[in-house]
């Protein structure tokens, strides 16, 4: 059986080239990420067209974004558009266009996002 001889200078090439490849291929441990606190609020209960928020709340996909989110759920008797003026909600999903258009003849600060 024959062993493989390697000149010095290509030994020490490779070596680097193995280390370096090592090196990305490990990854490495991520500093403590700061989570962003925000608040959203659906515009009904718990209903399965807002499935996708709970699922990325549930696993961790908010999170990986860097984002706490707490999730408030709508109804009958909610008024998300009054919540987020007061500061209690920071992004909340509206029903219809009708209250946007109504944000901008009041002159009120919205950001809609369709």
């Amino acid at each position: 059986m024959r062993g493989v001889i390697m000149h010095p200078t290509r030994f020490v090439h490779f070596s680097c080239a193995v280390f370096a490849c090592a090196l990305i291929c490990v990854p490495a441990a991520a500093p403590a990420q700061t989570l962003d606190k925000v608040s959203f609020g659906t515009n009904w209960v718990a209903e399965a067209e807002h499935g996708g928020h709970y699922q990325a709340l549930a696993d961790g996909t908010y999170r990986r974004y860097g984002l706490d989110v707490t999730i408030v759920p709508g109804g009958p008797n909610v008024n998300n558009r009054m919540l987020l003026l007061a500061g209690k909600l920071d992004f909340f999903m509206s029903a219809n266009t009708l209250q946007s258009f109504d944000a901008v003849e009041r002159n009120i600060p919205t950001l809609a996002v369709t």
